[in-house]
């Protein structure tokens, strides 16, 4: 497995975890994100892209579970601004 492939076994992994509506655009967004970060990684190591540098920024990253929840809506029982009359 190469390392577009690595990234995008892992982006579905986070897409399919969140809402339809937001799949293709949290997906094209993640992608490209990574993509960069891989990219940055491979000019300061001075080595060319491969499999074990995109498990590491994979890794580093964190895992889909976490991701997707970053990328979910936030659903608020109280409004912040009622918030107050709570206490």
């Amino acid at each position: 497995m190469n390392a577009n492939d690595l990234i995008d076994a892992y982006v579905a992994d986070v897409a399919v975890q969140l809402p339809r509506r937001q799949r293709n655009d949290v997906a094209f967004e993640l992608r490209a994100l990574l993509g960069e970060e891989l990219q940055a990684k491979s000019d300061v190591s001075g080595r060319g892209v491969d499999a074990a540098m995109a498990r590491e920024l994979l890794r580093d990253f964190g895992h889909p579970d976490v991701v997707a929840i970053r990328y979910r809506p936030v659903f608020t029982i109280i409004d912040p601004a009622d918030g107050h009359h709570f206490f």
